[in-house]
This record gives structure tokens, C-alpha cells and sequence, in this order.
């Protein structure tokens, strides 16, 4: 797909909601690059930025936005990136503690991720583009949290290896 050229890494693909899309990271030189699931197109980059580590971890349900995962000193931060770059790419959750696995709920209202500022992960959400407030959806540790079905649920891996799907209410603020 990528036919890559030796020294260069490509990690972390992920396809756009309709499927025609796929987004990497070039983890050589930190860039995070598009390109047409079909190969019909050349990579296109839409996200550079002063860390090298950084790897898309969803896209928006309009397929107009990355959020992407990018490492801040000894952290981890969520950014937002606009894929067409008619607007610049924004820090959107940043605090000391890492914060990653970040998706999009299926209405692209509501944004859920994963936050070490407690000491281990636990699934936050906030609404998307903010501002408001921030839910802790997890108790006891949480990684991988995804959104499930209509974004009505979302679902998290304990840290003994359970699933916990947990009902949302999105209605208002």
C-alpha cells in the first residue's frame, strides 16, 4: 500500500468511516498522511508537528477530522486534525498525565478518551468541540474505550481484561 522505502516506518492505519480512506503515521519523521483506500492516489500529508510519536487514533463520522495521539515531553496528548487543512490541526486534550485512545462518538458530539491523571487509565468524555464539562465513564482502570451501535453505549477493557459496556445519556449538556 505504502511501498515504503528502507528506514521509513509506516504504523497505525485506520480507515475513514466510508471505507474510501485510510490514515497512517510515518513514524520516521512523525508525520500522519492520507491516502485512498483503492491506492488510486499518492499519501497525502495532512499533519506534521514537533513530535516525532504521534499516530491517528480515530476518525470523525464525517470523515472531515483526525483525532490523533501525539507524545508531549513524557506524555501523551490529543489533538485534533482537520484532514482537508483548510484550518490548523489543535491541541484538544493536554494536561501533564497522558491522554490517548481518543474516538469520536457516532454523532460526533461527544469525544471519550483515555486519561492517566489519577495514575492509571480510566474512559473520560467531553463534548466535542467542547466547551463543557468531562464524565469518568470508568472506575477501577480502563483502556481501549470505544463508542458502540448509535454512540448510545460505550464499551472498556478493565484492567483484569473484562468488558464493560455502560449506558450513556446525551441528551442536553
Amino acid at each position: 500500500f505504502t511501498f515504503a522505502q528502507s528506514g521509513i516506518f509506516y504504523s497505525a492505519p485506520l480507515w475513514s468511516p466510508d471505507g474510501g480512506r485510510i490514515a497512517f503515521s510515518n513514524t520516521s519523521v512523525g508525520e500522519i498522511l492520507v491516502k485512498a483506500a483503492d491506492g488510486s492516489s499518492a499519501e497525502r500529508v495532512v499533519f506534521t508537528g514537533p513530535s516525532a510519536n504521534r499516530e491517528p487514533d480515530s476518525w470523525s463520522p464525517d470523515g472531515t477530522m483526525l483525532s490523533v495521539r501525539m507524545q508531549s515531553g513524557t506524555s501523551y496528548d490529543e489533538w485534533i486534525v482537520p484532514v482537508d487543512r483548510q484550518q490548523e490541526a489543535w491541541s484538544f486534550i493536554a494536561t501533564p498525565a497522558s491522554e490517548y485512545s481518543g474516538r469520536f462518538s457516532p454523532d460526533g458530539k461527544w469525544f471519550s478518551y483515555i486519561s492517566h491523571e489519577s495514575g492509571h487509565g480510566e474512559l473520560y468524555v467531553v463534548p466535542f468541540p467542547g466547551p463543557g464539562g468531562r464524565w469518568q465513564v470508568s472506575s477501577g482502570g480502563a483502556s481501549d474505550g470505544e463508542w458502540i451501535g448509535r454512540g448510545l453505549n460505550i464499551l472498556y477493557r478493565t484492567q483484569e481484561g473484562r468488558l464493560i459496556a455502560v449506558e450513556l445519556q446525551t441528551t442536553g449538556a
